[in-house]
């Protein structure tokens, strides 16, 4: 089936004014991630229901590329017991609170919970690395 011109229409609106925010947010000193996510919602309404259909691709492979980008800038050298603590220690504590929240909000028992926890934890890790990078001085 051929894709229609308003999928590459709304998917080029969204990426350029994406970029775009980023960088304006970059200057003003404020997390670009949030301008990407305020203009994604922004024009998610105005992007065309083709655009919907494709987009948990669209958010996987990004997904992927951050978690990507996050291990690359990981410098094994600079591995030491205050660093492991610092990546450990938020995972367990983001674990433990998904885990206790899924088993007494949504009554699963403590492994279902706990399995949640798992698969949800990661996610705000892939978020937190690259930020733990920059405020211990690097570029």
């Amino acid at each position: 089936a051929l894709v229609p011109d308003s999928f590459f229409l709304g998917l080029s609106c969204i990426l350029l004014l994406g970029y775009t925010v980023f960088r304006v947010f970059g200057a003003l000193r404020l997390p670009g991630a949030v301008g990407v996510m305020l203009a994604g919602c922004l024009l998610s309404p105005f992007a065309g229901p083709a655009i919907h259909v494709v987009l948990p691709s669209i958010q996987e492979v990004a997904f992927i590329l951050l978690l990507c980008r996050a291990g690359c800038e990981t410098n094994m050298a600079d591995l030491n017991t205050s660093a492991v603590l610092l990546a450990t220690l938020p995972l367990l504590a983001d674990l433990t609170g998904i885990g206790l929240w899924v088993h007494f909000a949504w009554g699963a028992t403590v492994p279902q919970g706990l399995l949640a926890g798992v698969m949800l934890a990661p996610l705000g890790e892939g978020l937190v690395l690259p930020l733990m990078h920059e405020l211990r001085g690097g570029d």
